[in-house]
């Protein structure tokens, strides 16, 4: 970009600004706001997760789940060593639902569900 654009741009930046007047910078400043206390009521906010509400139930969940149907194995069991720290680094990464079932690795999902959030792992 040369000066002359250079200068141009600014000076239609600077006019667009003084063309918005104050209530419309206000709105926006209350809009940035309101978007701010939304992503502080999310639990386990990461702001490199992308989060959707779920229903109407007015809880933001993160776009990527953490599915417990194929877990590692140990002896035709759930490795619960392997298990928890794959949990331990989704929740890190802003993951706030993880799926789980009763019929899911013979009912061993749920107990790595539980095995992971011990410990101060829960909201």
């Amino acid at each position: 970009m040369d000066r002359r654009n250079f200068i141009k741009s600014g000076l239609f930046a600077a006019a667009a600004g003084a063309a918005m007047g104050p209530k419309a910078i206000a709105q926006k400043a209350n809009k940035r706001m309101e978007q701010e206390q939304k992503t502080r009521d999310i639990l386990n906010y990461n702001p490199q997760m992308q989060y959707r509400p779920m229903g109407r139930t007015g809880v933001n969940v993160s776009a990527l789940g953490f599915g417990m149907l194929r877990l590692p194995m140990k002896s035709g069991h759930v490795d619960f060593d392997q298990t928890t720290p794959m949990v331990h680094r989704a929740i890190e990464g802003g993951v706030n639902y993880i799926d789980t079932g009763r019929v899911y690795m013979g009912g061993e999902s749920e107990q790595a569900v539980g095995k992971a959030l011990a410990g101060g792992w829960r909201d």
